[in-house]
């Protein structure tokens, strides 16, 4: 259809994700590694206001409206880079979970909701106090 399948926004807004903790300080892979969260997707909703067609520039701006001892908020604005038309306007909340051992199945795995680490929470009192 030449058009953006519509999951692949979500990934726009991992990039952004990504990116967001990136301009703050932080790389995600050593957050993990270091702390041993991860921060799976526990509730994402997307409105569609426009397509991004085959060839576009897509700009991603991501900000964090809320967050509490174990949940954050991103929402992102895609829009086409070239007239700035804001393209999808998604909302997405993130659980801060134990990782668990790795080497087990994931029913296995600890995957239990836990309070930030220090660093993080340090993190979002400076760049999104509540």
């Amino acid at each position: 259809m030449g058009v953006m399948y519509n999951a692949r926004y979500f990934e726009l807004c991992e990039l952004g994700r990504i990116e967001w903790m990136r301009h703050h300080g932080m790389i995600y892979r050593a957050f993990e590694e270091k702390s041993g969260m991860v921060l799976p997707v526990i509730h994402a909703e997307c409105r569609y206001l426009a397509p991004l067609c085959l060839d576009d520039l897509a700009h991603i701006t991501t900000s964090v409206p809320t967050w509490s001892a174990a949940k954050i908020v991103f929402e992102s604005e895609v829009r086409r880079e070239e007239a700035g038309e804001l393209c999808a306007r998604a909302r997405l909340t993130l659980a801060c979970v134990a990782r668990g051992d790795r080497s087990l199945p994931a029913e296995k795995s600890d995957f239990k909701p836990r309070r930030w680490p220090e660093e993080f929470r340090a993190l979002l009192e400076r760049v999104a106090p509540r």
